[in-house]
């Protein structure tokens, strides 16, 4: 018989699956399942091991004779979630109990829902998420516990968690495990820089490059010399050729296959020529220099994740330049924002175009790279650290404490009582909830989910906010043009849907709703529940407080604050970003766009109201 205890790797994957799976109402799990209090519920030996949960759900696969048992219990963001990950396959005659893998329930849930379509595809995902989640634990046992210092310690440290709540996170589709310890940000290995000359007849540009090329800009100047030499010795001239670096995985494994016929004709020319020491951060396509210093490289990497491929377009690139311009206006237009928002430079790239391309082609968005610029005032700031808010959704360990505890104790509070837990959670809700508040008010809300926004503290208090990857910030035009801001005109796909225009300002606050608060804020409030042992309702109780303190401070008009307090507060139902129904409707291969859709889920705050 399996044991309930499971390899961590699993174990995470197993928790997200279940919960996905119940707020999505998969298959029918809730709907045609039975709901048991545990006293009254069927007789289970290996559920009675699972202390924590309340509740039991019952799925029969098959009527009479087998059925799945869940242990969960109440939740705030959806009505029952599981902490343990825990499900039972109960045959009845005999009595036989064993403990499912998240292969083995996937799979036991769509054969008894006659699922028409195939789920093969998701299992290997869900089985290649534990194995190199596991992989990803053997490294977080290697580390000391977390601590505010460098900014690359923090992006390694939140790598761990990934993208909460999303079963296949982990899963880097295209690397084997020898790839994947030395390419995922948990390993914090140095990679060097390859490098591709490119005809400049068949590049585009950033709006900020003004002539300079990304060597004089990413390396030291005898490595800059060095792929200069290299050029020269390929026989390029400088005046028709430019070098472009490239992820080391990408120059082996995907270039030789998309570029072949551009190679073959010396459009794109491997220069033999190695330059540049990096680290990925925790979003593996953006590196970090080595030594530090203010200019990280975004590049294109052909593997697939969250069922993407997680290529580099000219065209994101190019809408994250107008982005980008937007956010500016906005900080010229509010002293707060100007004083608290602080933005990373994206102006500066660099794309592979061939003439005659469109903004849509999937070949030129393998080559191609962004420059992103930190702004130096806080970069030479010894009194500031800058944390990614996806560093905070790493539980603590049996070996680590959350970051929380070292935090805190550099503000003097050594104990991370649970009041003290509290009220720091309360300072960064506050923070990030209160900037975003007034963004929406000017109808503007760019990507907020925890990767791309940092807190920045000052002497350890949280003062602001940092923004990076603007090439989805989302506008509601209505709201744009009242606050005297013009339509930043995005290039976006005629006859096709899209997240940069939102036709309603439910719709633009939904991703509020969704990445900034279900997935960036609770997966912060997740992560502290489990590691300070505090009831999610109580972290959902001080979300309430900031997000109605950023309500009453952001200067909407009468009518948009009546809009924004009805769907944050009083409608019955939040939108919900679905994960898995998505990937279970893939057809074909994978793009370069997340698979995702739309679901409704309790408003949290009436679901905690007496």
């Amino acid at each position: 018989m399996r044991s309930l205890t499971r390899a961590a790797g699993e174990q995470q994957v197993m928790t997200d699956l279940v919960n996905t799976l119940l707020a999505e109402d998969l298959f029918g799990i809730t709907t045609r399942s039975e709901l048991h209090t545990r006293a009254a519920g069927p007789s289970s030996s290996l559920a009675e091991r699972d202390e924590a949960s309340t509740h039991l759900l019952r799925f029969w696969v098959e009527p009479g004779k087998r059925f799945l048992l869940i242990p969960i219990t109440p939740a705030v963001t959806q009505p029952y979630r599981t902490s343990s990950g825990a499900v039972i396959e109960v045959e009845c005659e005999p009595h036989v109990e064993r403990p499912l893998s998240a292969v083995d329930f996937l799979q036991a849930l769509a054969s008894a829902a006659s699922h028409e379509g195939s789920v093969s595809r998701l299992c290997d995902e869900l089985r290649l998420a534990a194995a190199q989640g596991e992989l990803s634990n053997g490294a977080l046992d290697t580390l000391p516990a977390p601590r505010l210092t460098s900014l690359l310690d923090l992006e390694r440290w939140a790598a761990f968690r990934d993208r909460p709540f999303h079963p296949v996170a982990k899963a880097k589709v295209g690397w084997s495990e020898a790839e994947y310890r030395c390419y995922a940000p948990e390993f914090h290995r140095e990679v060097t820089l390859r490098w591709m000359a490119v005809r400049r007849d068949h590049l585009l540009f950033g709006r900020d490059v003004q002539g300079r090329s990304p060597s004089e800009l990413l390396l030291p100047e005898p490595e800059a010399r060095a792929v200069m030499a290299a050029m020269e010795q390929a026989g390029l001239s400088p005046a028709d050729y430019m070098a472009l670096p490239v992820h080391p995985w990408q120059m082996e494994r995907t270039l030789p296959r998309e570029l072949q016929p551009e190679v073959a004709e010396s459009i794109c020319v491997p220069l033999r020529v190695e330059a540049g020491g990096y680290v990925a951060s925790s979003s593996l396509r953006s590196l970090a220099p080595v030594g530090g210093g203010g200019r990280h490289v975004k590049l294109p990497i052909g593997i697939e994740s969250l069922g993407a491929i997680r290529s580099l377009s000219a065209l994101s690139m190019r809408n994250g330049e107008r982005g980008q311009q937007l956010l500016h206006q906005v900080l010229m237009k509010d002293s707060i924002l100007r004083e608290r928002l602080h933005l990373c430079d994206e102006t500066v790239w660099f794309a592979f175009y061939p003439p005659g391309s469109d903004w849509w082609e999937d070949r030129p968005r393998h080559l191609s790279c962004l420059i992103r610029e930190y702004p130096a005032r806080l970069l030479c700031d010894s009194r500031v650290q800058l944390v990614p808010m996806s560093a905070l959704a790493q539980p603590g360990t049996a070996s680590h404490a959350h970051l929380f505890t070292s935090w805190l104790a550099r503000r003097g509070q050594g104990t991370a009582s649970r009041a003290d837990v509290l009220e720091l959670f309360r300072s960064v809700s506050t923070r990030f909830l209160g900037l975003a508040m007034r963004l929406l008010r000017h109808g503007v809300l760019p990507e907020i989910h925890g990767q791309n926004v940092l807190l920045v503290l000052n002497d350890g208090e949280v003062d602001g906010l940092l923004l990076r990857d603007h090439d989805t910030v989302r506008i509601h035009l209505p709201w744009l043009q009242e606050a005297g801001l013009s339509d930043p005109h995005y290039i976006v796909k005629p006859g096709r849907p899209n997240s940069l225009y939102n036709e309603t300002p439910e719709a633009l606050l939904g991703y509020l709703q969704t990445l900034g608060i279900q997935v960036n804020l609770y997966g912060i409030a997740d992560a502290l529940s489990r590691s300070y042992a505090i009831p999610e309702a109580e972290f959902f109780r001080v979300l309430g407080s900031s997000l109605t303190q950023a309500v009453d401070s952001a200067g909407f008009s009468v009518g948009a604050r009546a809009a924004v307090e009805k769907a944050l507060f009083q409608d019955p139902e939040w939108p919900v970003k679905m994960v898995l129904a998505p990937l279970l409707g893939r057809s074909g291969p994978a793009g370069s766009s997340m698979p995702s859709g739309w679901g409704k889920t309790g408003n949290p705050f009436r679901r905690m109201a007496p």
